[in-house]
């Protein structure tokens, strides 16, 4: 996989992790950092393909714990987890009863963006090396992300991402792949700072 396609991979995911940890002042275009030491939400992912009559939605939940310790886990309809810990991306399948380490798993794909989700979970989204960002409305505040890199667009031609109007941290991801392909991510029952068992970033059973 060349460079940009992996990158464009890649950055599928990392809106994914990184969406519920960009939080922005609600008054001023900069971004602020705040102190997030854990977060825990669920999520809807929903994917339309123009060859598909109905939309793909899958559910699942998301952890972090800082400094770089991220679990994100899918539930339905296919189950699936993947770890990140120590800079190491691990993930797994559920198959025969159980959860098994995924052999094709290509963890470049997650490394090649390491640096963009550092600034991402940072605030600093000025600073992105992949995305052009701008502010597009203020309420509710939405950014939006285009590819600095013309090769990438023919993976992901942008993203727009919501923020909640009493949070500011995001609550919708919309990653639009091509003309027929988009996916859609939703954040719901987001918790900052709570309580999170070390077990959560261990392989599962």
């Amino acid at each position: 996989m060349g460079h940009a396609a992996a990158t464009g991979a890649g950055i599928i995911l990392i809106v994914g992790l990184a969406g519920p940890l960009t939080v922005f002042a609600q008054k001023a275009p900069a971004a602020r950092q705040i102190d997030i030491k854990t977060i825990s939400a669920r999520f809807v992912q929903i994917k339309r393909l123009k060859i598909l009559n109905r939309p793909l939605i899958s559910k699942g939940r998301f952890f972090f714990k800082a400094p770089d310790s991220i679990r994100w886990e899918y539930v339905s309809p296919v189950r699936s987890v993947l770890i990140l810990k120590n800079g190491t991306a691990r993930r797994f399948v559920f198959a025969g009863g159980k959860f098994v380490k995924d052999k094709s798993f290509r963890a470049e794909t997650v490394s090649v963006t390491v640096g963009e989700m550092k600034n991402w979970l940072s605030g600093r989204m000025e600073h992105s090396r992949l995305f052009k960002v701008k502010r597009v409305s203020s309420a509710p505040v939405r950014l939006r992300l285009t590819p600095k890199d013309k090769r990438m667009t023919a993976f992901i031609q942008r993203v727009e991402i919501t923020f909640g109007p009493k949070t500011g941290v995001a609550q919708r991801v919309d990653i639009i792949e091509s003309q027929t392909a988009a996916t859609a991510i939703e954040f719901r029952d987001v918790t900052i700072n709570g309580p999170l068992p070390a077990k959560i970033f261990e392989r599962p059973n």
